[in-house]
């Protein structure tokens, strides 16, 4: 069993995943004792090598450490298992009792396992209501780490707690968090660190709207995907990708890349493989593509099956739904949705990292219905977040400056100062970035503000650009807009 472990070791040291496991396999055949490390060992090489009998391995070795009393050893183990990705929207109450279970065994004190559990614990809470458990809870294991002075045990600690007050706004104390989080990495010489720092730098710089720091983080992001060969990061970084080809306007390179990715993560047993992959619905949207709405539609039935209804993934998903069948032309199935999205309801949503993109969805769909009382509302919600690029979750998809859809919103709503205010704010971060497709659509707001006041000449200038651009691209549904908006125009319509 010794030799095992450390042929297991040995093999992970080298990148060789499946080797370690088989090593770890073939000591439990024999195994009288110390099962529950071997058990430990094998979940941690099935985890990096993206197999997802991972969580079996984990699971069996914290039973082999409550039957034996370790509490090292089922902290270690209940970290391994709670290291792999769960369900977004979930809140897991087993891993949340074992993660309870392993804080209780290893007692009070300054010591390495319990700040990871802690901070491990504020995650797993990230989908329920105690915003101020999580706080305190990611707070302690900061403050315990930092007394260790360990470098990664800090940024592991940072690093959840970075995820576990995780909100819209607050791009430049994400980016701050990542700079440190890879600086101990860099001290502690732990790539995987290191990865989760570059993560946080992608959420960051993608709100900032920098698109030089931008590529600089992707490509040390998959630098260290390409040392590392776990799928999990080979996903992740595949995402990324798609999101920046899909900000520029290279939407084959988007799907390409989101479909990359989804096979890597479901050979891996990603549980959100398929809502990641969602991230096609910019290039949908846009193209108007015919399969998006059955897929959806299918997407949203899984997930509210297994989730309760007011949960806010469901919310965030419904969004994006209306917005689709709106565009496909079926305004019965976008009322009937919104009738679960009310003002009231938008207005009590937790403002986690699902937030920004159900309000955009939202703001979006509620323009071309012309309903004031939403509009209204998501004005109020959204204003606080003007200055930032908005974004669903850690990036998967780039929704467009915020002030673009504050902009779309006051021109709806009358305001027509505020709206030219906002959507000069928008074009400049747009051109900045280098995303043409909403630059294009900003042009095209300016285009009805204008018409929207009376001054329909000022409209020829924004009506071209974005007539060039939609019709290089591809962008159907802004073609289709620009359409709508010149036969308003010609017929007198506003």
């Amino acid at each position: 069993m010794d030799y095992a472990l450390r042929a297991a070791a040995a093999a992970t040291a080298q990148l060789g995943f499946e080797e370690a496991a088989r090593h770890c396999e073939a000591a439990l055949e024999l195994a009288d004792d110390r099962r529950g490390e071997l058990a430990l060992a094998l979940g941690e090489a099935r985890a990096k090598g993206g197999d997802p009998r991972a969580q079996q391995a984990f699971l069996a070795a914290t039973d082999a450490a409550r039957a034996s009393g370790d509490a090292d050893l089922l902290a270690r183990a209940v970290l391994g298992l709670t290291f792999t990705w769960g369900w977004t929207g979930v809140v897991d109450k087993d891993r949340i009792a074992l993660l309870e279970r392993a804080l209780a065994a290893v007692g009070a004190g300054d010591d390495a396992l319990r700040a990871q559990l802690l901070a491990r614990l504020a995650g797993e809470l990230y989908f329920g209501p105690e915003l101020a458990r999580r706080d305190a809870l990611s707070a302690e294991a900061v403050a315990v780490a930092r007394r260790l002075g360990d470098p990664s045990t800090i940024g592991r600690c940072l690093d959840a707690r970075t995820y576990a007050i995780w909100g819209p706004g607050g791009a430049e104390e994400r980016l701050g968090a990542a700079r440190e989080i890879v600086g101990l990495a860099e001290q502690a010489g732990d790539p995987e660190l290191a990865v989760a720092g570059h993560a946080w730098g992608i959420t960051a710089v993608t709100a900032l709207g920098d698109i030089a720091a931008l590529d600089a983080e992707i490509a040390a992001y998959a630098g260290l995907a390409d040392q590392l060969r776990q799928p999990r990061y080979q996903w992740y970084i595949r995402t990324r990708r798609s999101m920046r080809a899909a900000l520029a306007g290279d939407f084959d390179a988007a799907m390409r890349w989101a479909d990359e990715g989804w096979r890597i993560a479901t050979r891996a047993g990603e549980p959100d493989a398929d809502n990641v992959r969602n991230q096609r619905f910019v290039v949908w949207m846009e193209r108007l593509e015919p399969d998006a709405v059955p897929e959806l539609d299918a997407q949203l039935a899984a997930v509210a099956a297994g989730l309760p209804p007011e949960a806010d993934v469901v919310a965030g998903l419904q969004a994006y739904v209306a917005l689709m069948h709106l565009l496909a032309g079926d305004e019965s199935t976008v009322r009937s949705l919104l009738d679960q999205l009310t003002p009231e309801r938008l207005r009590r949503k937790h403002r986690d990292f699902e937030w920004t993109n159900t309000m955009i969805s939202m703001a979006w769909v509620s323009v071309r219905l012309g309903e004031v009382d939403r509009m209204e509302t998501l004005a109020e919600l959204l204003a606080p977040y003007a200055r930032y690029g908005a974004t669903d979750a850690g990036a998967v998809m780039f929704l467009g400056s915020t002030a673009y859809t504050l902009g779309m919103l006051a021109t709806s709503l009358g305001c027509f100062n505020e709206a030219e205010s906002y959507l000069g704010d928008a074009l400049a971060f747009h051109q900045r970035m280098g995303a043409t497709p909403w630059v294009a659509r900003t042009r095209f707001e300016q285009a009805r503000l204008a018409i929207r006041r009376g001054r329909s000449a000022d409209a020829d200038g924004p009506l071209a650009d974005a007539t060039s651009v939609a019709q290089r691209l591809g962008m159907r549904a802004l073609r289709q807009d620009l359409a709508a908006l010149r036969d308003g125009v010609s017929t007198g319509g506003r």
